[in-house]
């Protein structure tokens, strides 16, 4: 209920309003789902009515840390889109760009063509860790969030298939009924059962799949790797906190 949802969010303000000094904590972390289904109008809200009120919470923009959600991307994108990755993050992308907050990887053009390589992420993103040297505080953000709101091509087209094939005979042979007669009502029945199969199939081959993916642990253990031997003795001195949306282990 839109009304609900609007005093939640409401309540959100008000404790960040008048329960939280400026500047108190080390870092906020923002665990995903900003918005529903990467609807724009969801990060607009936040970058207008939350992100000021979060802002003085902490000293530097960029220990807001955020990870995006399931809800946070675009869903039921066809993955052979050359910009399939950029559409699908977009909206998270520039809001969390906007408030100048740390954040995960985030993928970038389409699924590699070749089962060998991996995902391409942004180049000239910043990397996916704050550190406060002065705190000894280590954060970093994980993106679960890149295959949620997959469609399953090849099953849609199975499935999709035979229905559009007897929708269009039913379609073609609608020229040769008179308008008002049984056959033309029972035709005009069932275009309308099969057009709500087709929506039906489209939603069910649509998944919400969390999924961290080899490419990005492979860049973490690299940057953490570095981080290591650069800080040498004082690696041991931090603690190290690790912000993902989806839970880790399956559970019904």
């Amino acid at each position: 209920n839109p009304a609900l949802r609007q005093s939640a969010f409401r309540n959100l303000r008000s404790l960040l309003e008048d329960c939280f000094a400026p500047q108190e904590f080390a870092c906020v972390a923002m665990a995903g789902d900003i918005t529903t289904h990467g609807k724009l109008e969801g990060f607009e809200s936040f970058l207008r009515d939350t992100a000021p009120l979060l802002r003085p919470l902490v000293s530097d923009p960029r220990a807001v840390c955020a990870v995006p959600g399931n809800h946070d991307v675009t869903w039921n994108l066809l993955s052979t889109l050359p910009d399939y990755f950029d559409q699908k993050f977009a909206g998270f992308s520039q809001c969390i760009s906007a408030i100048g907050a740390t954040t995960a990887l985030l993928p970038t053009r389409s699924f590699p063509s070749d089962p060998d390589d991996g995902l391409t992420f942004q180049a000239d993103a910043p990397e996916p860790l704050w550190i406060d040297e002065s705190k000894r505080l280590m954060v970093l953000c994980l993106n679960s969030s890149m295959r949620c709101g997959e469609v399953n091509e090849k099953r849609r087209k199975l499935l999709s298939d035979p229905v559009q094939n007897t929708l269009k005979q039913i379609k073609e042979n609608l020229t040769h009924l008179k308008k008002d007669s049984d056959e033309r009502l029972a035709a005009d029945t069932q275009i309308a059962q099969l057009e709500n199969a087709l929506a039906r199939i489209d939603a069910r081959t649509v998944f919400d799949i969390a999924h961290l993916t080899q490419t990005q642990l492979v860049r973490i253990r690299r940057l953490l790797n570095g981080r290591r031997q650069e800080m040498e003795h004082e690696w041991g001195t931090y603690t190290k906190v690790a912000l993902l949306h989806h839970h880790l282990v399956p559970f019904d």
